[in-house]
């Protein structure tokens, strides 16, 4: 009988422990986040968009589409850290419900930051023990660098960070 009692309660302990896991493990960048007035997707199929709704600091309804590819770099399940280069190809722009030909996402340049046709260099990264908001965050540089920056902690032109849905933050 005590043996009966000690493996039931082994598997509920067992079976509260996988229920309560960690958030799953990023190996690639693809999910849809939201953060304040900006939300993203990065979807399945190698399409984007990046929505930025009006607020205090920026008046702009924006959204930003077009394709992705990436890749995996590192990951490290122990400390829920994954990473990868992003290559984003912009098709569309619309700022306040109209067609856009350029659009300045950062204050670093004078003139366009970005347009249809541009490629954004940069980099993807998860942190699942984040405690703050913007457990992925894609790191990109504007087409006036030219560049990706050497690493993924490498200051860049323009921060898009967000949380998965119901991860709060």
């Amino acid at each position: 009988m005590r043996k009966k009692i000690i493996l039931t309660t082994s598997i509920a302990v067992l079976a509260l422990i996988i229920a309560c896991g960690k958030e799953p493990f990023f190996e690639s960048p693809e999910g849809y986040y939201e953060l304040g007035e900006v939300s993203f997707g990065l979807l399945s199929d190698g399409s984007f968009y990046i929505e930025h709704m009006p607020s205090a600091d920026d008046s702009r309804h924006y959204t930003v589409a077009g394709t992705y590819t990436y890749t995996h770099e590192f990951s490290d399940d122990e400390i829920e850290v994954s990473y990868g280069h992003i290559d984003m190809n912009i098709d569309t722009i619309t700022l306040d419900g109209s067609a856009a030909d350029s659009l300045e996402v950062t204050d670093t340049y004078a003139g366009r930051d970005i347009w249809p046709g541009a490629e954004l260099l940069g980099w993807w990264k998860y942190e699942g023990q984040v405690v703050y908001s913007g457990k992925m965050r894609l790191k990109l540089n504007v087409r006036a660098t030219g560049y990706r920056p050497d690493e993924h902690s490498s200051p860049c032109d323009w921060i898009v960070a967000g949380d998965p849905p119901g991860c709060g933050g």
